[in-house]
């Protein structure tokens, strides 16, 4: 088991690491609203096994990586949509939106590398 500060998610299949490059770009890819949007809608999310290594009989490497982005996408949607979490940081959710539906396997698990160290400061 991986225990993150906000998130716990048991992982059987592999051991998950970001490296620093990959941390750094991500980093670099948000600004520092998006990045506290992030923050808001993560704060005590739970990310799930399912999530990170996809769900049993549904495990190829494109449903996995699927799974991931997606969890981040739509939560942040959810925090736009329902918080409306783009107003209160400033953040033109569509140029938002886009950076996040770039992101590819290893850099969302950045952003919950990087969500998980903001909280855990």
């Amino acid at each position: 088991m991986r225990k993150f500060g906000i998130f716990t998610f048991v992982n059987n299949a592999e051991t998950l690491t970001v490296s620093n490059e990959v941390k750094n770009e991500v980093k670099d890819m948000f600004t520092s609203d998006e990045w506290n949007l992030m923050y808001d809608v993560f704060n005590g999310y739970c990310l799930g096994d399912e999530t990170v290594n996809g769900y049993e009989g549904y495990q190829t490497k494109e449903i996995k990586e699927a799974n991931l982005i997606n969890s981040i996408v739509s939560e942040c949607m959810d925090g736009i949509n329902y918080s409306r979490l783009d107003d209160k940081w400033e953040v033109d959710k569509d140029v938002f939106m886009k950076k996040l539906e770039s992101l590819n396997y290893d850099k969302a698990l950045a952003v919950y590398d990087i969500v998980d160290d903001f909280w855990n400061k």
